[in-house]
């Protein structure tokens, strides 16, 4: 991510420290995923709604986009243990919510193991 979307992400949604993944360690190890054409439908009226839907949640959750960064890089969420692996990993799908149960779940059985 550049300098700019990092900042703006911070000040505006994220009051923690953040780091940033100078070599792209993180998104290697979700499989260095893009969006591209065949992650697309290629029905206009299919993709007019999931663009409609994707922007209508944002605007729900008061979150705006930029045009700042590598927009199509597929991400996810990885929880590490306190010794420093990997314990849960889920990777973007497009579109869809994150699945915030499964990630709770996940952090406090990671936590019930330390």
């Amino acid at each position: 991510m550049d300098d700019k979307g990092l900042t703006e992400f911070k000040s505006k949604y994220y009051n923690q420290q953040l780091y940033r993944d100078e070599n792209l360690t993180f998104y290697d190890s979700l499989g260095n995923r893009k969006l591209g054409v065949r992650s697309l439908s290629l029905n206009p009226l299919k993709l007019y709604k999931g663009f409609k839907s994707m922007k209508r949640r944002m605007k729900d959750k008061q979150i705006d986009g930029n045009m700042v960064g590598e927009g199509l890089m597929k991400g996810g969420v990885i929880i590490f243990g306190k010794d420093g692996t990997a314990k849960y990993a889920y990777k973007e799908i497009t579109g869809q919510e994150l699945p915030t149960n499964d990630i709770l779940d996940a952090i406090q059985r990671i936590k019930a193991n330390n």
